[in-house]
């Protein structure tokens, strides 16, 4: 009887902290942005509430010109939009991940894709 009461305060405990974790990583806000070489590069963890939010405003900064949507996907691949700009793209709830070769891609390209990852800073706030 009395190690099935212990068993039974561990797992509520362990239950306990893992619902505790998972509701502080909502609150946590977390983007780098990096440059070296010819690699950029962006990762962000933010609130998953704020994931559409982030798509809709990748949207507006690059797919709508290129006939395509983030918003509602899971991507993990490596894309070639409309106007050639070529990148490697993961989202899922509460992530965003960007990587683009700057030696693929026009300067302009570079430039659009750099804008927008830093407009996505104050998206997640």
């Amino acid at each position: 009887m009395k190690r099935a009461f212990i068993l039974i305060v561990v797992i509520f405990s362990a239950i306990a902290i893992c619902i505790s974790c998972k509701q502080y990583h909502h609150g946590d806000i977390n983007i780098t942005i990096s440059e070296s070489g010819n690699m950029f590069s962006m990762t962000s963890h933010f609130n998953e509430e704020k994931t559409n939010d982030v798509l809709a405003f990748m949207d507006r900064r690059l797919g709508n010109a290129n006939h395509f949507s983030f918003v509602n996907s899971k991507l993990d691949a490596t894309l070639t939009l409309e106007d050639q700009t070529n990148m490697y793209v993961k989202t899922k709830q509460g992530y965003v991940e960007i990587k683009m070769d700057k030696s693929k891609n026009s300067y302009e390209n570079y430039k659009r894709v750099k804008n927008m990852c830093e407009g996505i800073k104050e998206v997640i706030k």
